[in-house]
């Protein structure tokens, strides 16, 4: 319940801010290097791709934040688990240019589709996201995130998702 109200929080927070700003407009996609972490190890990897579009609002000087809806292929050691991820990603930017920034934020998904005990998978994620991205001119973007969930895949094991992601953006 602490985690629900502390994303409600930041929510809040960042949609206040965000009225007294123009939000930018985009869309994403990229490479998925998923897995399943356990107690035990690591599971091989599921190579993937994630795709969807995102939404990014100054909230301070050098904050932005960036809501995102990505549909994201994971999963690992033969379990594919496809989901609809919503991360909640702050730009934490380095310079006066905002071109570089440094990303972290939670991450919610919602399971759509397993190619085994679809029934007995938890359906909801949370995870974290920490990242960085990188501003071109023209409106691209490049970035690279590790999103970590705390959420086991089936009730009673250890196992959660870990992906990683290296995506391209373009804002409209």
């Amino acid at each position: 319940m602490k985690k629900i109200t502390l994303i409600a929080a930041a929510l809040l927070l960042a949609t206040g801010a965000m009225a007294q700003n123009q939000p930018q407009f985009g869309i994403k996609g990229g490479l998925n290097m998923a897995s399943e972490m356990a107690d035990d190890g690591q599971t091989e990897s599921r190579v993937g791709i994630h795709l969807g579009f995102f939404m990014e609002a100054k909230i301070a000087r050098m904050i932005d934040f960036q809501p995102e809806i990505l549909y994201s292929m994971q999963g690992g050691g033969g379990d594919e688990l496809d989901y609809i991820n919503v991360p909640l990603m702050f730009k934490f930017y380095t310079g006066q240019a905002r071109r570089f920034s440094i990303d972290a934020g939670p991450q919610l998904g919602y399971m759509i589709r397993a190619n085994y005990l679809y029934d007995y998978v938890n359906k909801f994620d949370a995870a974290l996201g920490v990242g960085v991205s990188y501003k071109f001119n023209g409106g691209l973007d490049i970035g690279f995130r590790v999103a970590v969930s705390g959420t086991p895949i089936l009730d009673g094991y250890s196992q959660t998702n870990a992906v990683s992601q290296l995506g391209v953006g373009y804002r409209f």
